[in-house]
């Protein structure tokens, strides 16, 4: 009976001749509105957490005492695996934009049916070749990321925060030397939106210096040394920068005050509050062995 049901009506879409658009008729509203008012928040993870990291500076010590909080869990380095959701939302985005698509205002068809969707394709087709004719829509490109992550990252539902530590998200590495402020800003803009309610961890070494980060230095020679050390000095300040622009939902964390006894109880401190948890919750940086 549902099979038949569904045949019924793919017939009755493909034999309907195309009308006028009907953006806002009753017969599509739901299905307009659905993925705008419902599915933005149902597919997304309630609350996240993320920590980036330079190198070898405690990231997988911040992240374990992040874990000891009883309702979190904060995955491991993915390999930048989440950057490549950032390129395809960055390209998936562009292409209602796109020259190919400049015959089409696709912002005023935010919220188009299928029917209209077809009759824009059918009043062009006759005029032009449309090799890039599509209608992803920001706001739509954005639910399917949320959805992935979701699904991947908060499938345990409300209540826990989900999230990944990752120390490639630094100039030279995920960000390009030449256009690193840029791409940061844009990568931390987009990951405050994969989640409803996103906080994010800047941590590092608190010095820049070849001889504090022997780790990242030691292997590079010559122009890739002095390139490594502007990218590192680049990252820090641009850390420095948005936890300062953004006290709310960033906070900045160095490696040594996590090792320091005289202080880390006070970062812990620190943290918790920041997280809007008990402030008394016994945390530990040093609980993992250091290798």
């Amino acid at each position: 009976m549902h099979l038949f049901v569904v045949f019924l009506l793919g017939v009755t879409t493909l034999v309907r001749p195309i009308q006028p658009l009907d953006l806002y008729n009753a017969e599509n509203a739901r299905y307009a509105d659905f993925p705008r008012r419902r599915a933005g928040h149902r597919l997304a993870a309630e609350e996240c957490v993320f920590v980036l990291a330079t190198p070898h500076s405690g990231s997988t010590a911040l992240m374990d005492a992040l874990n000891q909080i009883p309702n979190y869990l904060i995955r491991g380095e993915n390999w930048a695996a989440h950057y490549n959701l950032f390129n395809a939302y960055q390209r998936m985005s562009s292409i209602p934009q796109s020259p190919g698509q400049s015959y089409i205002h696709w912002r005023e068809h935010r919220q188009a049916s299928f029917h209209t969707v077809k009759s824009l394709y059918e009043a062009q087709a006759y005029q032009r070749k449309l090799p890039f004719f599509h209608e992803f829509q920001v706001d739509r490109v954005l639910i399917a990321t949320r959805a992935y992550y979701k699904v991947l990252f908060g499938h345990y539902g409300n209540g826990v925060v989900a999230g990944f530590k990752e120390t490639r998200y630094v100039c030279g590495t995920a960000f390009g030397s030449n256009q690193c402020s840029e791409q940061f800003s844009a990568y931390l803009h987009f990951l405050r939106r994969t989640c409803i309610r996103t906080k994010v961890f800047l941590l590092s070494r608190t010095d820049n210096s070849v001889h504090a980060n022997p780790d990242i230095f030691e292997p590079l020679t010559g122009g890739q040394k002095l390139l490594a050390e502007r990218d590192l000095e680049r990252t820090h300040q641009l850390y420095d920068d948005y936890v300062r622009n953004n006290p709310e939902h960033a906070f900045r964390v160095h490696m040594e005050g996590m090792f320091d006894h005289k202080r880390n109880a006070t970062l812990a401190r620190n943290i918790l509050t920041f997280l809007q948890e008990d402030p008394f919750l016994p945390i530990q940086f040093t609980r993992m062995p250091p290798k």
